[in-house]
Parts: structure tokens; C-alpha cells; sequence
């Protein structure tokens, strides 16, 4: 398979280059020049197929055999070494909840399928590979943990300052000596630039073999359309027509939607995909009124989804070949404010289920719809752990966020760092 940029200014590379450089030299975002056509034999038997099973086919597919076959199952296998549970909290009501890794957050998946797939790639005679993530929730956890002593690679994690649960702190601070936590003073979006900024940077590439960990990594995309074939499939093995069902996915920086269009435009039938936006709700603006402006960036109890500008909406509209009006029939999205997340954490434990912010925000789209007799599925994408005390705040209930933190035990203090490129690339450099 090859890969093209979004800006279409570069030449197409392999799964290798696309991974390692992660960003090509026009600064566009990697996708497949072809998405997949899947055999009707895999769609027919997929009620029957388990998660691995499924994963296995998916990422095959899209990689066109770039994998050895023994290879990728052994990725798809270590990186799915846990369970996906569907559950059916109300009548018409659905989850897939993505959050049993072991850093309890949906992230885990796509982080540990790249550190297997970069761990079993050439990288020129042994030389490090530095991998670069900025965090303001959940993805640095499970980019720790996913690439703690993994050979040859060395992992920086740049974060703001405060911006950080103590759950995701602790869980950064505890990963092997080759995750290096850093601690900026400043907010997601500078982290972000900061991270952009060096990998593109032409200087820096002559010193160090880089790459980034953040959804910008096609690699990170891959195993993520697997879970919308796995969702329909337990749709079907539960007599359901996943075509009647539409999709609310908690949204940031859009892996998930984008990785849901993919599995749309390769042929899986579902119902809308809905983009389910907080306050900084750039996704939503973009779909309904073609409003690219950035905003500045405002806090809410979702901070995993707090960002000002969706790092993969060029690959949608890539995808879509900038024909908005095609994008808007696949995706639908919502603005929903904290106070409407709160009720639906409450409605959501009336009906049994503990919800944490984030896929509150999925259920919460579901009652936002005009037809909402309609079935819908929500990818739940946080353990209710992750927001311990947001939940016990507006709910009353406890979450055993304490025992769960006894399994860290931090093994180093974060750098501190001003929220410039030219910081990060002194302290890069300090033994050059």
C-alpha cells in the first residue's frame, strides 16, 4: 500500500515511511491511496468472528500484505489482549466500551498496535527512534505505557501544566526509563505546536530518527476501524441491522470519527456517525456552516476532548475530497454543553450504567437526535476511573480510583519546559 498526503504536494510513500515520518514533507497528514473493498464472505461471517479475529482482516486489508502475516497477528493479538465488551444499557441503547487496557482509556488500542508495528520495523542499523506526543488526557498515559521498554525507541511526552488528571500524571511518571514526561507552561494547542514543530523541522531530522504518537500517526488510525466492524458485527450476532444504528463518538481530535468514515467508505453500512462536541466545538462549526476559525480554548469536563482545532479534519476532508455536502450525509455532529453532560450521567446511571464525561457526551448526542427512536451505539472511550472525582461531584457514586492508582508507582519527576519549539530543542540537543 502506498500513502498519500492530505495537501497532495508530496510524493506518495510505504507503510514504513508513513509510520516513521508520520507527517509528510508538505506538512500533509498520511492517508491509503485506496481504501479496501472487504469480500461479502467477511461481512456475512462477522457475527461469528471474534475482536482479533476481525482486527486481523481489518488492518490486513488496509495494509495490502505491507505485514507479514504471522507479523500482524502477533500485533493485533498483543495490542487486543483485553476485552471490548458491547453492552446494551437501555432498550435501542448501546455501548462498545473501549476502555479495558491498561491505562483504561480507548487510546490504548491504536497506541500499542504502533509501538508493536514501529517495533517490528527496520529503523537503519539500530538507531533511536524518538517519539513525540503532546497530551491533555489520555493519550500520554497510553502512549507510556504501550512504549515502556521498547527497544530502540525513546518517547517524549510534552503536557500543560495542570492540564493533567493525577490518575494520568501518575501513570506517566511510572513508565520505563525510555518515557521521558514533559511538563510545558502552557496550554494543549502550544504542546501540540511544539510537537509539529520539531518533527518538521528540517535540523532536527538531520540529528534524530522522529516520529509522533499522537492520531497524526496513520498507524494509530488502523486497528481503530476495526472496532467499527466489530460493533456491527455484535449489532448482527444481536438480530440488529447495524444500518438502522447510528454511531455517537465522543469527539476531540476526530481518530475515531475518522476512522469510522474510513470503515463507511470501504463499504461497512451503519447509520449516521455522530460527532459528539463540547464547548470547543470546532467539529461541529465545520459541518454546519463551513467555519474553520479557531477559537480560543475553553476548559470543560471533558478535557481529552478540549481542543481548538481537530488535528484529523484534513484527513476527512481528504477522504471526502473536500465535497462537504458528502461529508455532512456520512457525519452528523452536536454541540453539548456540561450542564447537559451532567444530566446524562445522571439519566445514564438511573437506567444501571456508570458513565464517565467523555461518553457521556455519545449518549448524551443520542437524545440530541430528531428521531430518537432510532438505535444508537456509543463508543465509550474512558473507564469511569479517569474522572473519579467529576463523577462522585455530580453523581454521588465512588469509583475505586484509588486502588486502581496503587498499580503506579512513579519512577521520575517531569522536565519543565516553556512552551516553545526553541525550548524543546535546546533541551534535544543539550548532548550535541
Amino acid at each position: 500500500m502506498r500513502y498519500y498526503s492530505t495537501n497532495r504536494r508530496s510524493q506518495p510513500v510505504g507503510l514504513r515511511d508513513a509510520v516513521i515520518e508520520c507527517m509528510a514533507s508538505d506538512g500533509g497528514l498520511y492517508l491509503p491511496e485506496r481504501l479496501p473493498c472487504f469480500p461479502h464472505a467477511f461481512i456475512d461471517n462477522m457475527a461469528a468472528m471474534s475482536l482479533r479475529e476481525i482486527a486481523y482482516v481489518v488492518t490486513d486489508m488496509f495494509m495490502a500484505g505491507d505485514v507479514a502475516s504471522e507479523t500482524l497477528k502477533t500485533i493485533v493479538d498483543e495490542t487486543l489482549s483485553f476485552d471490548v465488551p458491547f453492552k446494551e444499557i437501555a432498550p435501542g441503547r448501546y455501548v462498545l466500551e473501549l476502555f479495558h487496557g491498561p491505562t483504561m482509556a480507548f487510546k490504548d488500542i491504536g497506541v500499542r498496535f504502533m509501538a508493536r508495528l514501529l517495533s517490528s520495523m527496520d529503523k537503519k542499523n539500530g538507531v533511536t527512534l524518538k517519539v513525540f506526543v503532546a497530551t491533555s488526557g489520555n493519550t500520554g498515559a497510553a502512549v507510556a505505557s504501550g512504549f515502556s521498554d521498547i527497544d530502540n525507541i525513546e518517547v517524549y511526552i510534552l503536557y500543560p501544566k495542570g492540564g493533567l488528571s493525577v490518575m494520568a500524571e501518575k501513570q506517566i511518571a511510572s513508565a520505563a526509563d525510555n518515557i521521558v514526561p514533559i511538563e510545558v507552561a502552557g496550554n494543549i494547542d502550544q504542546c501540540r505546536s511544539m510537537v509539529s514543530t520539531v518533527l518538521s523541522d528540517v535540523k532536527m531530522r538531520e540529528h534524530f530518527l522522529m516520529t509522533s504518537a499522537n492520531s497524526l500517526n496513520i498507524a494509530r488510525l488502523m486497528p481503530q476501524v476495526s472496532l467499527f466492524y466489530y460493533a456491527a458485527s455484535r449489532l448482527i450476532a444481536a438480530g440488529i441491522n447495524p444500518s438502522e444504528v447510528d454511531f455517537a463518538i465522543p469527539s476531540g481530535n476526530l481518530s475515531l470519527v475518522t476512522a469510522g468514515a474510513m470503515a463507511v467508505l470501504s463499504g461497512l453500512k451503519t447509520g449516521r456517525l455522530i460527532a459528539a462536541c463540547n464547548a470547543n466545538n470546532a467539529t461541529d462549526r465545520y459541518l454546519r456552516a463551513s467555519d474553520m476559525s479557531r477559537h480560543p480554548i475553553i476548559r470543560t469536563i471533558a478535557p481529552c476532548m478540549d481542543t481548538v482545532f481537530p488535528s484529523n479534519l484534513p484527513r476527512l476532508q481528504a477522504l471526502f475530497a473536500d465535497d462537504i455536502d458528502r461529508l455532512r450525509s456520512v457525519i452528523d455532529s452536536v454541540t453539548i454543553g456540561d450542564d447537559m453532560i451532567k444530566a446524562s450521567m445522571l439519566k445514564a446511571l438511573g437506567e444501571g450504567y456508570l458513565a464517565d464525561p467523555h461518553t457521556s457526551f455519545g449518549l448524551s448526542a443520542l437524545d440530541c437526535r430528531v428521531d430518537r427512536q432510532r438505535p444508537g451505539l456509543v463508543f465509550a472511550t474512558a473507564h469511569p476511573a479517569k474522572s473519579a472525582d467529576t463523577i462522585y461531584s455530580i453523581t454521588s457514586q465512588k469509583v475505586e480510583a484509588a486502588r486502581l492508582l496503587k498499580n503506579f508507582h512513579p519512577r521520575r519527576l517531569p522536565e519543565k519546559m516553556a512552551p516553545t519549539f526553541p525550548a524543546l530543542r535546546k533541551f534535544l540537543l543539550r548532548d550535541k
